[in-house]
């Protein structure tokens, strides 16, 4: 019996992980590694809720001094990205012209602002048109980077959540 629930504890987070669900998680089940890289990283934040986005990467959604962030570590503590949501008119120039240009009478549901270590600041926007949503990765000159198509009903799933 004890060999069955141990290797029901292993598995579980494999599990959980591969489903491609974010699972919530407590403060104290996130890596020491991880909540000292955030706290060193976003001293002012308050409202902090995590997920495991996946195996190997975690997700605080939280306020910085009133702005909703998130931002995502991996096991060892390894900043990865920040998202700061962001209203159109904060878009730069170049990205509200091309949107403008390649976009023109959709509706623009969500900006953010995303830094990486490797990108470093790009835009993600999500545009609405005839049921689908589709997210818009923007440098800051504007330049088109990939587009992630989905329906109107998934992206209502994944708010939901």
């Amino acid at each position: 019996m004890k060999t069955i629930i141990r290797t029901i504890v292993l598995l579980l987070p494999i599990g959980l992980a591969s489903t491609g669900q974010a699972q919530e998680l407590a403060e104290d089940q996130v890596p020491a590694a991880v909540r000292t890289a955030f706290t060193t990283r976003f001293p002012h934040a308050t409202a902090v809720k995590w997920e495991q986005e996946n195996a190997t990467t975690y997700e605080a959604e939280f306020k910085d001094q009133g702005i909703e962030r998130s931002a995502n570590f991996d096991g060892k503590g390894t900043w990865t990205e920040t998202e700061t949501e962001i209203k159109e008119a904060e878009l730069p120039a170049p990205v509200r012209a091309t949107l403008a240009r390649d976009h023109a009478g959709q509706k623009l549901k969500e900006c953010e602002r995303v830094e990486t270590p490797t990108e470093g600041t790009i835009y993600e926007v999500e545009v609405l048109s005839g049921g689908q949503v589709s997210e818009v990765r923007l440098s800051g000159t504007g330049t088109v980077l990939g587009t992630k198509v989905e329906t109107e009903k998934k992206k209502k799933e994944e708010d939901e959540d």
